[in-house]
């Protein structure tokens, strides 16, 4: 019974904090606010006696939100400035939005009487401001691009795609929409030399060009590496590969004594040529105990690739390097093991290890110039990402 009689503490308090907030809002001309208060507290229901209460705040904040509302609406349209047009678009939507509310709630009943709240049709106005936003929008991208420079053909582009939003296929849209977007586009040519004198593995060369596939690419930027006859390139990635070092195949080796004093079962204890014997006159056994050795060869493989050089990043309309990296990358192939001759018991945790491991076939020269280049595409993309 206490529990329910606080339940019902709380709900009424709850209850008068509602009205107090949409009276509050109301008499600082938050009418909007105000209306959205009082309509989601009747969405979740009322007592007859609340209902009361709320219903002359609710008509009174619903009346002043429209007035507010298409006041303001013909002040902005009285300005003649078509930037108002996307305020005036929004303030119907909104106008709309919120009588809908309202229209989910009727009818409403007062004393048994039907309580009369005029609405309005507010879908003409909103389907004409409609169209006088789209043609803004759509007049203001035709002037961006008219201004033959990206950012503007990149805004242009926007205001397109908006146009799109409002009246799907206004115009000849779609067309602007993919003139503004190629116009807009930075387009690189990616150009890979090799003057190391070495051969390039053509598996790297060709990865190499085809950065592209490997998500450099986004939406205002595209890498080629093939130049395309109609279109104008912004700017030149060169890649100049100066120097391909391939070592020779190495095999170091270093050769170890091993020795160690293990326990090898147990004997019966002598002295003095006499058998000894404990209290009990049993036997005395002693631990055992003798010297194992093992030769131990120890093996080193190694081999050794680099590829380093300079990547240029040129504007082409002016024919200057932008900015340019040296890019170098080594990789190594070192495989360790061991062989030994002898008593395996004499070789200790980290000798025992290495036996275990087995000479491995060297890579060959193209695959660790590859690897190598495997590298150097990490560094190329993560320098294309800090300039694009």
């Amino acid at each position: 019974m206490k529990k329910f009689y606080f339940l019902l503490v709380i709900a009424l308090l709850a209850s008068c904090n509602t009205l107090k907030r949409a009276e509050k809002s109301l008499n600082s001309g938050d009418y909007n606010r105000a209306f959205d208060i009082l309509v989601t507290r009747y969405q979740k229901g009322l007592s007859d006696k609340k209902f009361t209460q709320y219903l002359s705040s609710l008509q009174e904040a619903y009346y002043r939100m429209v007035n507010q509302e298409e006041t303001q609406i013909e002040y902005l349209r009285q300005t003649n400035n078509p930037a108002n047009y996307k305020e005036i678009y929004e303030r119907l939507i909104q106008l709309n939005n919120r009588q809908s509310k309202l229209k989910s709630l009727l009818p409403l009943f007062h004393n048994g009487k039907k309580v009369e709240i005029t609405t309005k049709n507010y879908l003409d106005a909103i389907e004409n401001a409609k169209l006088e936003y789209t043609e803004y929008l759509y007049n203001q991208a035709s002037t961006q691009m008219l201004s033959n420079t990206k950012p503007e053909f990149r805004k242009a582009y926007y205001n397109f795609k908006k146009v799109n939003e409002l009246i799907p296929g206004f115009g000849d849209v779609n067309k602007m929409l993919s003139e503004s977007h190629f116009h807009g586009t930075d387009f690189i040519l990616v150009d890979i030399n090799n003057e190391s004198n070495q051969m390039l593995p053509r598996r790297l060369e060709n990865e190499l060009l085809e950065l592209r596939t490997n998500g450099l690419d986004d939406f205002w930027t595209e890498f080629h590496n093939i130049k395309q006859q109609k279109i104008t390139y912004d700017y030149l990635m060169r890649f100049d590969i100066h120097r391909i070092m391939v070592s020779p195949e190495r095999l170091n080796s270093s050769h170890h004594r091993l020795e160690k004093e293990i326990k090898d079962g147990w004997e019966y204890l002598y002295e003095n040529g006499q058998q000894v014997r404990d209290s009990l006159g049993n036997p005395i056994k002693v631990d055992k105990y003798i010297i194992v050795r093992a030769d131990l060869e120890e093996i080193f493989q190694e081999k050794d690739a680099l590829v380093e050089g300079r990547v240029n990043l040129i504007d082409l309309k002016n024919n200057r390097v932008l900015d340019y990296e040296r890019l170098y990358s080594q990789y190594g192939f070192r495989n360790h093991f061991a062989r030994y001759r002898g008593d395996r018991r004499a070789l200790d945790q980290e000798a025992m290890m290495l036996a275990q491991n087995r000479m491995l076939p060297f890579p060959s020269h193209e695959q660790m110039v590859y690897d190598c280049g495997e590298d150097l595409k990490s560094q190329l993309r993560q320098m294309l990402k800090r300039k694009f």
